[in-house]
């Protein structure tokens, strides 16, 4: 009987010492609201470092994958744009980013750069595969 009296007594202060122990550590999840403003500031931040991300959400079905990798390198390669499919879920933070972004890359390389950029690496990629 001293034995199991003992036994719980060593498992309930454990068991306390170790809750405390964890309560006090770094080391947990942690949720953090991000604001649009703070997209904002971010989208301009890498603008200036020359980091042109466009982010897309959702599914993402791709017609022709082979034109959409090779066009997607192309857009790395020649205007330092990277696209990012950033899953189903979006937030203020991101739709800010994103939208800045977008006005940034715009001013920077015209309003058609999407288009154009398109028209580009389609007769490369005919080009390349006609051959």
């Amino acid at each position: 009987m001293k034995n199991i009296l003992a036994l719980l007594i060593i498992i309930y202060f454990g068991n306390i010492y170790s809750q405390e122990n964890n309560f006090n550590k770094k080391d947990s999840i942690t949720y953090t609201i991000q604001t649009c403003d703070q997209g904002t500031i971010q989208a301009k931040e890498d603008f200036n470092k020359e980091v042109y991300n466009c982010f897309s959400y959702g599914l993402v079905y791709q017609i022709h994958p082979d034109f959409s990798n090779f066009y997607q390198s192309y857009m790395k390669s020649n205007y330092n744009i990277v696209f990012k499919n950033m899953g189903c879920v979006s937030s203020n933070y991101s739709e800010c980013y994103s939208q800045v972004m977008k006005e940034l890359i715009f001013e920077k390389f015209g309003g058609d750069i999407f288009e154009k950029s398109r028209k580009e690496a389609r007769k490369l990629y005919d080009d390349k595969n006609n051959k």
